[in-house]
């Protein structure tokens, strides 16, 4: 398949298998040794597709963002690459206490009820959505006006936590019938460390921490469509995206020194660093309350990459390698960053059911210019599955 025909049918997530573009296994065995960095340069017909993989322990997306500015500098110019960094030392702040892993709710299972577990890879699936730029300054100007009635004239919410709150709400949405009004619902958010840390913001590693905005699933599910904007066909309640927003805007403002300091204490006294991943999956809970976000929007989009023989020097699509990982989510890199007309792109994993059920006109449906799934091309808003015919 060529490189415009992939481009024209929307590079679908399924047809971007980590195994066929990426010669690093996902999870090596014990005792295997693989690099923690690896670009795989492959090849199709009038195009190549650049597969960058790196592993989590050491690197987050900061930390991949500067490697591929590194690439681009090296590819245009590489007299300007940058000298090797070096190492920084840095003590941080001893807590008063080692506080239990389940002391933090991001970390803390207990109290989430019990469900079924999800079943399986075979049922789950991955989609692009792709939003206009004026529908999200449309959606951020609307939760603008919700939060300064509802909490007052100085609140507001950054366009990620609209998009992301409107992304959660649907999902929310398309499981309602096996939740319960009263359960917890929760979107788990990567938060970027460095400036609470004072590191610099090239610092290279892995400097996340993650905390929960939580809602109830009746908030969620408000029924109340006094703002939601004129003309929507859409049944999403803007009250409840805003309130969803703000509890979101509000959970990233808790991440403060403290916050930090309390959780690397922690994790550096864990016989078993993968003790911190496995807690918070389960407790997340992706196929029944949680939805697990991090933002990609400034990963290398406006890089400059400047390859011989290709005909634009930025990328032209960016896409995540095929994980159908159920309660998955990320914002994928956007050009002009927070700004300009470039469409927003988000990767969305949930079970098929509950993707059938997101896609709807009344849902996420018609939120989007288009979105592309397993079918291999978009489906254009107005066009089955969106409308009703």
């Amino acid at each position: 398949m060529s490189f415009a025909t992939l481009a024209e049918i929307g590079m679908p997530p399924i047809l971007m298998d980590i195994g066929r573009y990426s010669s690093v296994p996902e999870w090596p065995t014990a005792g295997e040794v693989y690099p923690a960095l690896a670009i795989q340069v492959n090849f199709v017909k009038d195009g190549l597709i650049l597969c960058f993989a790196f592993h989590h322990a050491v690197a987050d997306g900061g930390a991949f963002t500067e490697f591929v500015k590194e690439f681009g500098s090296g590819t245009t110019d590489p007299g300007n690459m940058s000298p090797v960094a070096p190492r920084i030392g840095y003590i941080a702040a001893p807590a008063d206490q080692i506080l239990p892993l389940t002391s933090f709710p991001e970390y803390d299972s207990r109290r989430a009820p019990t469900r079924a577990a999800s079943t399986g890879e075979a049922t789950t699936t991955t989609a692009i959505f792709q939003f206009s730029a004026e529908t999200v300054r449309q959606l951020e100007g609307a939760v603008a006006a919700q939060l300064k009635k509802t909490i007052g004239p100085d609140a507001w919410a950054s366009n990620i936590a609209c998009l992301s709150s409107l992304v959660w709400v649907a999902v929310v949405r398309a499981r309602q019938a096996r939740l319960a009004a009263s359960d917890t619902a929760k979107i788990g958010i990567a938060v970027n460390a460095r400036s609470v840390l004072r590191l610099p913001d090239d610092y290279f590693g892995n400097c996340i921490v993650h905390t929960n905005a939580t809602a109830s699933v009746e908030e969620l599910l408000s029924a109340d469509t006094s703002a939601n904007i004129e003309g929507s066909p859409s049944i999403i309640s803007i009250a409840a995206v805003a309130h969803a927003a703000w509890k979101m805007r509000q959970a990233v403002k808790g991440v403060n020194s403290k916050y930090v300091n309390d959780r690397l204490t922690t994790f550096s006294a864990l016989e078993d660093p993968g003790e911190v991943s496995r807690a918070y999956e389960a407790a997340t809970d992706n196929a029944n309350t949680g939805i697990d976000f991090s933002s990609w929007r400034d990963q290398g989009a406006d890089v400059e990459f400047g390859i011989p023989g290709t005909c634009t020097s930025k990328v032209d699509v960016w896409r995540k390698g095929w994980s159908p990982n159920e309660g998955a989510y990320n914002i994928l890199p956007r050009k002009g960053g927070s700004k300009g007309e470039a469409c927003w792109e988000v990767s969305l994993g949930l079970s098929k059911e509950d993707m059938e059920r997101v896609v709807v006109c009344e849902e996420l449906g018609s939120w989007t210019t288009r979105w592309v799934g397993e079918s291999l091309g978009w489906f254009v808003k107005g066009s089955q599955p969106c409308m009703e015919e």
